[in-house]
Protein backbone atom coordinates (compact mmCIF):
# COMPACT_ATOMS: atom_id res chain seq x y z
CA UNK A 1 0.00 0.00 0.00
CA UNK A 2 1.22 3.38 -1.11
CA UNK A 3 0.81 6.21 2.02
CA UNK A 4 2.06 9.51 1.05
CA UNK A 5 2.64 11.94 3.87
CA UNK A 6 3.85 15.95 2.77
CA UNK A 7 6.48 15.72 4.45
CA UNK A 8 8.68 12.99 6.94
CA UNK A 9 10.76 14.09 9.86
CA UNK A 10 13.91 12.61 10.22
CA UNK A 11 15.30 13.29 13.86
CA UNK A 12 19.13 12.69 15.14
CA UNK A 13 20.85 14.15 18.07
CA UNK A 14 24.23 14.27 18.54
CA UNK A 15 27.69 15.90 19.66
CA UNK A 16 31.19 17.38 18.90
CA UNK A 17 32.90 14.14 18.71
CA UNK A 18 30.03 12.93 16.44
CA UNK A 19 29.73 16.08 14.16
CA UNK A 20 32.10 14.74 11.60
CA UNK A 21 29.45 11.98 11.50
CA UNK A 22 26.71 14.69 10.66
CA UNK A 23 28.37 17.15 8.48
CA UNK A 24 30.27 14.11 6.10
CA UNK A 25 28.33 11.06 6.08
CA UNK A 26 24.44 11.51 7.21
CA UNK A 27 23.72 14.75 6.34
CA UNK A 28 25.29 14.07 2.79
CA UNK A 29 23.36 11.06 2.42
CA UNK A 30 19.70 11.77 2.98
CA UNK A 31 17.52 12.46 0.19
CA UNK A 32 13.67 12.53 0.59
CA UNK A 33 13.46 13.06 4.55
CA UNK A 34 13.44 16.51 6.44
CA UNK A 35 16.64 16.73 9.02
CA UNK A 36 15.62 17.51 12.19
CA UNK A 37 18.66 17.89 14.18
CA UNK A 38 19.48 18.72 17.99
CA UNK A 39 22.83 19.53 18.99
CA UNK A 40 23.73 18.35 22.30
CA UNK A 41 26.48 19.01 25.38
CA UNK A 42 29.71 16.46 25.19
CA UNK A 43 28.66 14.77 28.20
CA UNK A 44 31.08 11.72 27.06
CA UNK A 45 34.45 13.05 26.87
CA UNK A 46 35.87 10.17 24.46
CA UNK A 47 32.11 9.66 22.20
CA UNK A 48 32.86 5.94 22.65
CA UNK A 49 31.19 3.17 24.36
CA UNK A 50 30.36 3.10 27.93
CA UNK A 51 32.82 5.19 29.00
CA UNK A 52 32.52 8.36 31.32
CA UNK A 53 29.01 9.75 29.81
CA UNK A 54 28.19 6.96 27.79
CA UNK A 55 24.62 6.86 29.18
CA UNK A 56 23.87 10.64 30.12
CA UNK A 57 24.23 11.21 26.47
CA UNK A 58 22.27 8.24 25.26
CA UNK A 59 19.81 9.08 27.42
CA UNK A 60 19.26 12.27 25.73
CA UNK A 61 17.89 10.65 22.71
CA UNK A 62 15.02 9.37 24.33
CA UNK A 63 13.98 13.45 25.28
CA UNK A 64 14.34 13.69 21.19
CA UNK A 65 12.21 10.69 20.66
CA UNK A 66 9.38 12.15 22.98
CA UNK A 67 9.80 15.86 21.42
CA UNK A 68 9.49 13.56 17.73
CA UNK A 69 6.57 11.95 18.71
CA UNK A 70 4.85 14.82 20.41
CA UNK A 71 5.55 17.17 17.01
CA UNK A 72 4.02 14.59 14.90
CA UNK A 73 1.13 12.82 15.81
CA UNK A 74 -1.06 11.16 13.70
CA UNK A 75 2.19 11.21 11.38
CA UNK A 76 5.31 8.95 11.36
CA UNK A 77 8.13 10.20 12.06
CA UNK A 78 12.03 8.52 11.51
CA UNK A 79 14.59 8.89 14.50
CA UNK A 80 18.61 8.40 13.18
CA UNK A 81 21.70 8.46 14.77
CA UNK A 82 24.24 10.76 13.03
CA UNK A 83 26.94 7.12 12.81
CA UNK A 84 24.97 6.42 9.55
CA UNK A 85 24.51 6.81 5.67
CA UNK A 86 22.17 6.07 3.30
CA UNK A 87 22.30 4.67 -0.31
CA UNK A 88 19.18 5.85 -1.67
CA UNK A 89 15.51 7.35 -0.88
CA UNK A 90 14.00 6.16 2.25
CA UNK A 91 10.22 7.47 2.81
CA UNK A 92 8.37 4.69 0.70
CA UNK A 93 10.63 1.74 1.99
CA UNK A 94 10.18 2.38 5.43
CA UNK A 95 6.56 3.12 5.05
CA UNK A 96 6.52 -0.19 3.06
CA UNK A 97 7.95 -1.95 6.43
CA UNK A 98 6.31 -0.38 8.74
CA UNK A 99 2.69 -1.32 7.35
CA UNK A 100 0.51 -1.44 10.13
CA UNK A 101 2.76 -1.52 13.19
CA UNK A 102 3.99 1.13 15.49
CA UNK A 103 7.33 1.00 15.21
CA UNK A 104 9.94 -0.85 13.03
CA UNK A 105 13.81 -0.80 14.34
CA UNK A 106 16.65 -1.51 12.92
CA UNK A 107 17.91 -5.20 13.83
CA UNK A 108 20.82 -4.98 16.08
CA UNK A 109 20.87 -8.80 16.35
CA UNK A 110 22.68 -9.52 19.64
CA UNK A 111 21.60 -6.01 20.34
CA UNK A 112 17.89 -6.79 20.57
CA UNK A 113 16.63 -3.41 19.02
CA UNK A 114 18.21 -0.84 18.27
CA UNK A 115 17.53 2.61 19.18
CA UNK A 116 19.90 4.31 16.83
CA UNK A 117 17.56 4.20 13.50
CA UNK A 118 14.02 3.22 13.81
CA UNK A 119 10.87 4.84 11.66
CA UNK A 120 8.03 5.10 13.82
CA UNK A 121 4.08 5.79 13.84
CA UNK A 122 3.32 8.70 16.66
CA UNK A 123 0.24 7.77 18.85
CA UNK A 124 -0.53 6.99 21.88
CA UNK A 125 1.19 3.83 21.99
CA UNK A 126 4.85 5.38 20.65
CA UNK A 127 4.54 8.38 23.20
CA UNK A 128 3.41 6.08 26.32
CA UNK A 129 6.80 4.23 25.27
CA UNK A 130 8.85 7.13 25.04
CA UNK A 131 7.83 8.41 28.08
CA UNK A 132 8.13 5.51 30.59
CA UNK A 133 11.72 5.17 29.19
CA UNK A 134 12.43 8.18 30.38
CA UNK A 135 10.58 8.30 33.60
CA UNK A 136 12.22 5.12 34.75
CA UNK A 137 16.03 5.96 33.36
CA UNK A 138 17.32 5.03 36.19
CA UNK A 139 16.91 1.27 35.47
CA UNK A 140 18.42 1.40 32.49
CA UNK A 141 22.13 0.87 31.29
CA UNK A 142 21.23 3.34 28.34
CA UNK A 143 18.67 3.96 25.91
CA UNK A 144 18.83 0.60 23.43
CA UNK A 145 18.29 -0.97 26.93
CA UNK A 146 15.44 1.25 28.15
CA UNK A 147 14.28 0.79 24.60
CA UNK A 148 13.82 -3.18 24.67
CA UNK A 149 12.80 -3.10 28.33
CA UNK A 150 9.42 -1.13 26.92
CA UNK A 151 8.41 -2.64 23.77
CA UNK A 152 5.53 -4.08 25.31
CA UNK A 153 3.58 -0.31 24.66
CA UNK A 154 3.73 -1.18 21.09
CA UNK A 155 3.37 -3.36 18.39
CA UNK A 156 6.51 -3.62 16.99
CA UNK A 157 9.03 -5.09 14.17
CA UNK A 158 12.84 -5.58 12.55
CA UNK A 159 13.32 -3.29 9.97
CA UNK A 160 15.13 -5.81 7.20
CA UNK A 161 18.65 -6.05 6.76
CA UNK A 162 18.69 -3.26 3.85
CA UNK A 163 19.07 -1.47 6.86
CA UNK A 164 22.24 -2.92 7.73
CA UNK A 165 25.07 -3.21 10.42
CA UNK A 166 28.13 -5.12 10.64
CA UNK A 167 26.21 -6.84 14.16
CA UNK A 168 24.48 -9.68 11.43
CA UNK A 169 27.84 -10.84 12.21
CA UNK A 170 27.28 -11.44 15.84
CA UNK A 171 30.58 -9.65 16.78
CA UNK A 172 32.48 -6.34 16.89
CA UNK A 173 34.18 -4.92 13.51
CA UNK A 174 37.73 -5.41 13.90
CA UNK A 175 39.44 -4.60 10.34
CA UNK A 176 37.96 -8.41 9.41
CA UNK A 177 36.73 -8.46 5.78
CA UNK A 178 33.31 -8.44 5.02
CA UNK A 179 30.22 -8.17 2.04
CA UNK A 180 26.92 -5.84 2.55
CA UNK A 181 23.88 -7.30 0.77
CA UNK A 182 22.36 -6.62 -2.30
CA UNK A 183 19.72 -3.74 -2.20
CA UNK A 184 21.41 -1.85 1.04
CA UNK A 185 20.18 1.48 1.85
CA UNK A 186 21.91 2.20 5.38
CA UNK A 187 24.15 1.42 6.82
CA UNK A 188 25.07 2.32 10.76
CA UNK A 189 28.37 2.17 11.89
CA UNK A 190 27.80 0.44 15.55
CA UNK A 191 29.18 -2.99 16.56
CA UNK A 192 32.87 -1.33 16.38
CA UNK A 193 34.23 1.08 18.80
CA UNK A 194 35.98 4.79 18.96
CA UNK A 195 35.48 7.67 16.33
CA UNK A 196 38.47 6.59 14.14
CA UNK A 197 36.92 2.79 13.40
CA UNK A 198 33.48 3.79 12.69
CA UNK A 199 35.37 6.46 10.18
CA UNK A 200 37.05 3.90 8.57
CA UNK A 201 33.89 1.86 8.36
CA UNK A 202 31.77 4.15 6.91
CA UNK A 203 34.35 4.25 4.16
CA UNK A 204 34.49 0.78 4.13
CA UNK A 205 31.25 0.25 3.36
CA UNK A 206 30.89 3.04 1.22
CA UNK A 207 33.66 1.54 -0.92
CA UNK A 208 31.62 -1.82 -1.18
CA UNK A 209 28.57 -0.19 -2.41
CA UNK A 210 30.07 1.86 -5.50
CA UNK A 211 32.08 -1.39 -6.54
CA UNK A 212 28.71 -3.75 -6.44
CA UNK A 213 27.15 -0.63 -8.64
CA UNK A 214 30.27 -0.51 -11.03
CA UNK A 215 29.95 -3.96 -11.96
CA UNK A 216 26.43 -3.94 -11.82
CA UNK A 217 26.73 -1.22 -14.76
CA UNK A 218 29.44 -3.88 -16.26
CA UNK A 219 26.98 -6.59 -16.33
CA UNK A 220 24.18 -4.69 -17.41
CA UNK A 221 26.82 -3.19 -20.44
CA UNK A 222 27.65 -6.51 -21.35
CA UNK A 223 24.59 -7.76 -22.12
CA UNK A 224 23.46 -8.02 -26.24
Amino acid sequence: MVINFKVMKIYTYYTSSHKPFFDNYFSKTVQDLEIVSVYGDQECPTGSYYKDGWKDTTMKKVDVFIKACSENLGDVFVYSDVDIQFFGPLKQVLLDELGDFDIAIQNDHLGGMCSGFFVCRANENTLKMFQSMKDNESKYLEDQHALNMNLHFVKFKPLSDRFWTFGINKTQWKNQNFDIPEGILMHHANWTEGIQNKTTLLNFVRQKYEMKKLLRLALLSSIP
